[in-house]
């Protein structure tokens, strides 16, 4: 066999390892051109159908649902039927707030490209609500005996969604999953006994953890809009 080509190929005083200093601005700019490119590509699979304010507005519907709470309930284990009422009340406005504005850009978008990330980003995040509502429909079924751990497992199974959604959503999103997370794995250690369904299990994780959403989606997505339209 021939080893020439390959003795050539290493050899620092090659012909082909040598290259002049137009060349290798050539290939320097095509280097950064593809880097652009990628990060095109990598913006356009971010889905934009998620907007602060309605993920604002679900901050303060937790807030107000814990508050609510404090104020009517004095045994929420005994109380479950309430509890669960106020939370899913709480849950229902927010779908509400959040799906209008998704309903509304699904309709109203003429590309079958966002239409299609549309319903990816929904079909990701769909199974952990319908698992939530599944499991409190259970724990209102069996009692009281693992009701206790209701926040936890909304957070844990939130968490899932986000963690499911991350390849559609902004820079940023696995450190609010992990917080949902974190607070999901809080409650199973500390919220039992007395703190069991206490409000702040619930009114920490969601509404911190919406107002935190609500925070990156406007920095990712709304900011330099708004920045275009400003007088």
């Amino acid at each position: 066999m021939d080893n020439s080509f390959v003795v050539q190929s290493i050899d620092p005083n090659s012909t082909c390892s040598r290259r002049s200093p137009a060349e290798t601005m050539q290939l320097s700019d095509a280097l950064t051109q593809i880097d652009q490119i990628r990060g095109q590509v990598d913006r356009a699979r971010v889905y934009r159908g998620y907007r602060s304010i309605p993920v604002g507005l679900s901050a303060l519907f937790a807030v107000a649902a814990a508050g609510l709470q404090a104020w009517l309930l004095n045994d929420p284990l005994a109380q479950l039927e309430v509890y669960v009422a106020i939370w899913g009340g709480a849950a229902l406005l927010s779908l509400i707030a959040a799906g209008s504005e998704i309903v509304v850009r699904y309709t109203r978008s003429a590309s079958d490209g966002e239409r299609a990330r549309t319903r990816a980003a929904v079909g990701q995040f769909l199974p952990c609500l319908l698992c939530g509502g599944l499991l409190t429909l259970a724990m209102l079924l069996t009692g009281q005996e693992a009701a206790w751990l209701l926040p936890a497992l909304w957070s844990i199974l939130f968490s899932m969604g986000i963690f499911s959604s991350l390849r559609v959503l902004p820079p940023g999103f696995a450190s609010v999953a992990m917080f949902y997370l974190l607070c999901g794995v809080a409650n199973v250690l500390f919220a039992q006994g007395a703190a069991a369904l206490a409000p702040w299990t619930m009114a920490i994780p969601f509404g911190a953890g919406q107002l935190w959403t609500a925070g990156l989606l406007y920095w990712h997505l709304e900011r330099k809009t708004d920045r275009r339209h400003a007088p």
